[in-house]
């Protein structure tokens, strides 16, 4: 079993304070976490209104992260031995992130945007990770169709966009019956084994919110965003999990040796 590519999704978690969000850096690497992941918008108004998203323009004005903090957290989690990953959400924010980043993010909200496939044309050397909340089957393949001409690997979470969003609803059998990579989990902070579950489901990328002890909690991604111990039993279980698919191939195991002198 390869490696499962943990996500540490630090969102809004922030609370708009470019120093809590390398406090969240630093956590993330405690809680064993392989990337700490960032979102940026460049404009509130215009993330607004290419989203209809009119009573969430005062929300986004409040989390949004300045240009120059790119650069900060990017350092920081280089000296955290961390990838450093971007969310866009703006066609024109593509180039602002791209120096920093070694790969992609698409959301589920602009995962069908043709402006956003557009703007990645030109860094074909990078994977994209896009997540498919919100999306039925039909709307699935006809994605994987369109993001096929853009010439980067790309990368396909499943998703459930609903914050949180309940156990019944995960639907994780999706993630091998329809080929997927990996798991954008927006469960239940409590529900520590999603993840897990996910990579027994064939998941190999993990993505999970997290945020500290102190973040606000009226903001808006504390509900389904992780404690630092939470996240910590979260990341100890989807590797209890590798563990235990092993490397996938049949054949007698060493712990079998004792046993098969009595084989009929």
């Amino acid at each position: 079993m390869n490696r499962t590519l943990v996500i540490a999704e630090i969102g809004s978690c922030h609370d708009g304070e470019p120093l809590q969000a390398i406090r969240l850096i630093n956590v993330a690497r405690s809680c064993g976490a392989d990337v700490a992941k960032f979102q940026f918008w460049s404009s509130a108004d215009r993330l607004a209104e290419r989203r209809h998203a009119d009573a969430y323009r005062e929300i986004y004005r409040r989390y949004q992260l300045p240009q120059a903090s790119l650069a900060l957290l990017k350092a920081r989690c280089d000296n955290q031995g961390l990838e450093f990953m971007c969310t866009t959400y703006l066609p024109e924010d593509v180039e602002v992130v791209a120096p920093f980043v070694s790969r992609f993010k698409v959301a589920s909200f602009e995962a069908a945007d043709v402006a956003l496939m557009d703007a990645h044309r030109s860094f074909d050397d990078r994977e994209i990770i896009v997540s498919t909340g919100m999306i039925g089957d039909g709307e699935y393949w006809a994605l994987r169709d369109e993001w096929s001409d853009v010439s980067s690997d790309v990368s396909w979470l499943h998703c459930v966009s609903s914050y949180p969003a309940p156990v019944e609803s995960l639907n994780l059998s999706v993630i091998i019956g329809y080929g997927m990579d990996g798991f954008s989990d927006h469960s239940s902070p409590i529900e520590t084994w999603t993840g897990a579950l996910a990579v027994a489901a064939g998941a190999r990328i993990i993505e999970a919110h997290l945020r500290l002890d102190d973040t606000d909690p009226q903001n808006p991604d504390a509900p389904h965003a992780m404690t630092p111990s939470q996240f910590s039993e979260y990341v100890r279980n989807i590797r209890f999990a590798e563990t235990a698919l092993g490397h996938g191939n049949k054949c007698v195991m060493a712990c079998e040796a004792a046993m098969t002198p009595y084989r009929v």
